[in-house]
């Protein structure tokens, strides 16, 4: 549920920026409150989609190659966090390139997260004690 709320806020914040910023009409400050306002929604859901992540990365890593693949994701997360701002910054002109772009992948991500949902939600306690009950009769 956690990343559901995170990427709801951000997917929000994308449609917000892609009205209100990619073609800016009016005064400073209307555009400044726009801006604002985009930049606080994107701030309130990143926390939620980025702890969710790393914590649903360690859970499908195994445990022996853990430090590895997390190391691996950190060092990729590093690459983006250099090269995404440098192609955005060339993008400037055309904001709906550089907006549609993170809109496209932001749904991409939602429908990878609705299709995969009931894998990441807890079984109901009922499945729980069935499945231990099942194995102490095995035993």
């Amino acid at each position: 549920v956690i990343p559901a709320v995170g990427l709801v806020m951000c997917n929000i914040s994308c449609i917000w920026c892609l009205i209100f910023l990619a073609n800016p009409k009016g005064s400073f400050a209307i555009l400044l409150s726009e801006f604002v306002v985009g930049v606080f929604l994107q701030i309130l859901g990143l926390p939620f989609v980025a702890v969710s992540q790393v914590s649903l990365f360690s859970k499908v890593t195994a445990e022996k190659t853990q430090g590895f693949s997390q190391g691996f994701r950190r060092s990729i997360g590093g690459l983006a966090t250099i090269l995404g701002p440098m192609w955005a910054g060339g993008l400037t002109n055309n904001l709906y390139v550089m907006l549609g772009v993170m809109m496209g992948l932001l749904t991409l991500l939602t429908i990878m997260m609705i299709l995969s949902y009931s894998y990441l939600v807890e079984p109901p306690p009922t499945q729980i004690s069935t499945v231990n009950r099942s194995m102490d009769d095995d035993c």
